[in-house]
Parts: structure tokens; sequence; C-alpha cells
């Protein structure tokens, strides 16, 4: 198939990329594969809004419902730290139906970055329920807790996902069940890209903590909900202050923001 054709080619030109308008070619369609762009077109593919109105049946739904814009931050983020030699392994805290994290993997075999590690990190049971004991600021969210459509994924969907797309292999590595349980434990030192989408602050508070440190100089933290869930933000904000990190804070669209670690 065309994937081993590349990567045959990309043994012999180590760090070589096909020509430009082929390399870009190729991740484009990969990225309207996961909107499901080409069957369901429309505002909500490019920013990522409204997504609830307008999805499908199960058997039809995409694999994001992040946009394009938030595609093209992880395209950038990812092809950065491969130009700029940040070493580490990507992961994406919340994966729904994986197609974030397939575009990633994506783009590391079509550089032939095929050492780099990505994980998917989700309880494929949802969102968990909010426990204002501890984070009390989850308070707003009692209720937004129970989305069917979060619901509506497993891990071996997502396998099959990767496998179509002929994108499994050792190095896609899925980290089933809820991140007090799954993040502690992660088989990496070093990511270069740590994109969360947890929604709640007890989700984003516990990814930051066990992950934060890991990611190397320049490495990239992307926010998916910090405009568009108030937990997710005051989590965020927190952390960053406890921590006195001053990194500028970068919009993507109107909820997605990311920052490069100094």
């Amino acid at each position: 198939m065309i994937y081993n054709l590349y990567r045959k080619f990309l043994k012999k030109l180590p760090k070589r990329r096909l020509h430009q308008a082929v390399y870009q070619k190729y991740i484009e369609l990969i990225k309207a594969t996961v909107l499901n762009s080409v069957y369901y077109p429309g505002e909500h593919v490019k920013d990522g809004r409204h997504w609830s109105s307008k999805l499908p049946e199960k058997s039809q739904r995409p694999m994001s419902m992040v946009g394009m814009k938030r595609l093209d931050n992880i395209q950038m983020s990812v092809e950065t730290v491969i130009t700029e030699n940040i070493k580490g392994d990507l992961i994406e805290t919340g994966v729904w139906r994986g197609g974030s994290v397939l575009l990633m993997k994506a783009i590391l075999v079509a550089n032939n970055e095929i050492e780099r590690k990505v994980f998917l990190a989700d309880s494929f049971q949802g969102i968990p329920a909010v426990d204002l004991d501890t984070y009390p600021d989850d308070a707003i969210h009692v209720g937004s807790d129970k989305m069917p459509v979060l619901e509506d994924n497993s891990a071996s969907d997502v396998r099959e996902f990767f496998e179509k797309m002929e994108l499994l292999d050792d190095n896609v590595i899925f980290l089933e069940g809820w991140f007090e349980d799954t993040l502690p434990t992660i088989a990496t030192n070093s990511i270069a890209v740590l994109r969360l989408d947890g929604d709640i602050y007890k989700s984003t508070w516990e990814a930051l903590i066990n992950l934060y440190d890991k990611v190397s100089s320049g490495g990239f933290i992307i926010i998916d909900d910090y405009y568009s869930w108030e937990g997710c933000r005051k989590a965020v904000d927190d952390f960053r202050s406890k921590n006195g990190i001053d990194e500028k804070i970068i919009d993507v669209d109107w909820t997605c923001v990311y920052w490069r670690k100094s």
C-alpha cells in the first residue's frame, strides 16, 4: 500500500519529505477524513462550533469535532517539534473518537518520525462525575458531565480507525481509564506535544499535574476547551499561577489556546 511505499522511500532519504505539495495534500486528506467534511461540509467544520446540531448518525460521525483551525494548530505544533528536533512523545488527554491523535500520527509517519510514541488517554466512558469536594470549581458543570455524545466512543472503534488508515503500530499507545489512574503510570519521560481536551477542572488539573513536568523545553501545551469550559480555564490559570508559568497564551480559535514551554 501507499504507506509502505512511502516508508521505503523515506528510509533512503532520512528526515526528508516527498515533494511538499504531495505531503501537504496527504495531510489535508487526513484532516478531511478526520472531520468527515467531504460529506458534511459547513461552518462547523471550520471552527468546531455547533457540532451537536450537525452530528449525523453514529456510523457516519467524524473522528473529531475540533474543526479545521484546531487541526491546523496540531499540524503546526507537530511539524515544529520535528523541524526543531524537540525531543519527546505526543499525547492527547480526552480523545473522543481519536481524530486529533490520528492526525499527529500521520504527520509523524509522513516525516519518518516513526520512533516517537503517540498516547491516547481517555476513559472511553465520557466525562468523569463532578467531584465537588475535591474540585469545587466544577460546580458550574454539574449536569454538563452527562453528555451522551462524549460516551459514544470506544477504544476498539479508535483502534479500527487507525488500522483502516494504516497508522496503527506499537507506538500508538492507548491509556484507557480515568486520568487519575492512567496518567501517573504513562511510559514516557519526555513529551513534545501535550494536548488537553478533558473539558472540566478535574480532568484538566490531573493532566497538568501528571504530565506538564515531562514536556520538553520548546514543547507545545494545547488546551482545547480554555474558553468554552469555565472549569478547564480555571484549572489552567490556577496551575500556571501556582507554578509561575508566564509564557504567553496564544489563541487558536474561539475556544482553543496554546503556549510553548520555555
